[in-house]
């Protein structure tokens, strides 16, 4: 529907209206015109009636004309023409008042996330920062993008939706729409590319162990959405998982090391959680005889007085909840086997599945660890009793 009005300092007659197609390129005349009735803009270029109520000799009236067809990214001419009670014919036809040329546009633009993303090997968008977001749009000529918005959820633990005039997950599923804000392009097309900048997003109020969707959508001149968003989810995770040793037991005496074994688990923002927590993908360790700190090393089958950090999976296998290492450890006899009456610690770290690799990094040296004491020496006793007044002793 195209609508107008018109206007005269006495009396009013009727409206008339060209309508002509200029084509996606800007065509030319002369058959290029719609006229009442036809099925395309392949008629003459006259003047028809517009309708509406008549102006029964107001000074103004209003008109309208609907059911036009219109083709999406083509460029259109109306040009409205009045005529008065006595006779007198509309001769100007200023541009944008009694003319208007404009593309009609039914095209909806695309637009797409492109940071973050990047499923690791268990198949989760893991990240260890969400500093960064950004993306593409574009729309089909002649239609732009004239702006680009972005909506971030909370999908867990909570359901929140982040208000960046405030700095947090404020809005609720009831705010959603409110939740939209407008991201920044500094390209030549604008809004080809574009990205969230920092002000807008504060990564510093995410928690670990959120689970987060970004949400994108773009609009072009005419006001058209996207058809659909785009979405990108991903587990915020900067927190390191946690591995300790377990056997041998700290302050334990040993007389054989056939194993290594201990615990693997990764955390959440929260204590007790079990929301989004990650997995622990790698388990590193130390084991240092404290008698001169010499480390073993697993490689050269030998005691080394440098640091020797023993891996997984090559020497340590990882399970789900804990890791083990059976092999490759000091021998039972020998010139670098455990020594009796010997302490030895032994100390590990663990690194989960968040992007970018290795992912979140546990802290060497953790209370977890633990110092065990080889002793393989039998102790000896001794029986003492009187005789004449002397101690007699039996060993």
């Amino acid at each position: 529907t195209i609508t107008g009005t018109s206007s005269d300092s006495v009396a009013l007659s009727t409206v008339a209206l060209v309508i002509q197609d200029l084509g996606p390129n800007g065509a030319a005349g002369p058959n290029n015109c719609w006229q009442p009735g036809a099925a395309n803009f392949d008629q003459a270029c006259a003047p028809f009636a517009a309708q509406g109520a008549a102006c029964n000799n107001q000074t103004s009236c209003a008109w309208h004309y609907d059911n036009i067809p219109w083709q999406t990214n083509h460029r259109y001419l109306v040009i409205s023409s009045a005529t008065d009670s006595a006779g007198n014919a509309q001769s100007q036809f200023t541009g944008t008042v009694s003319s208007n040329s404009f593309v009609f546009d039914t095209s909806t633009p695309t637009v797409a996330i492109t940071i973050p993303t990047g499923v690791n090997a268990y198949g989760v968008d893991r990240t260890t920062t969400v500093v960064l977001q950004s993306g593409t749009a574009w729309n089909g000529a002649p239609g732009v993008v004239t702006k680009v918005e972005m909506r971030i959820e909370e999908l867990a633990p909570n359901v929140r939706y982040w208000d960046g005039n405030n700095n947090g997950f404020n809005y609720v599923q009831s705010q959603a729409d409110q939740a939209w804000f407008t991201v920044a392009s500094t390209v030549t097309p604008v809004w080809t590319q574009w990205y969230v900048s920092s002000s807008a997003f504060h990564q510093a109020t995410a928690q670990s162990g959120m689970r987060i969707q970004f949400q994108a959508r773009a609009m072009n001149a005419v006001g058209n959405y996207s058809l659909t968003y785009s979405t990108q989810e991903v587990n915020y995770d900067n927190t390191a998982p946690q591995t300790g040793v377990t056997a041998p037991g700290n302050g334990s005496h040993i007389t054989s090391l056939p194993a290594l074994s201990g615990t693997a688990g990764d955390k959440p923002y929260a204590a007790g959680a079990t929301v989004n927590i990650g997995t622990v993908t790698a388990v590193q360790a130390m084991l240092r005889r404290l008698a001169d700190n010499y480390y073993w090393n697993t490689l050269a089958h030998q005691w080394q007085s440098g640091t020797y950090v023993i891996v997984s999976p090559d020497y340590i296998t990882v399970y789900p909840s804990s890791w083990t290492m059976t092999a490759n450890l000091p021998p039972a006899t020998g010139p670098e086997s455990l020594t009796s009456g010997n302490s030895y610690y032994m100390t590990t770290v663990g690194y989960d599945d968040a992007l970018p690799a290795p992912g979140n990094a546990e802290a060497w040296y953790s209370a977890r660890g633990s110092t065990f004491t080889y002793d393989v020496t039998a102790p000896s006793s001794t029986i003492s009793f009187w005789i004449d007044r002397s101690w007699v002793g039996f060993s």
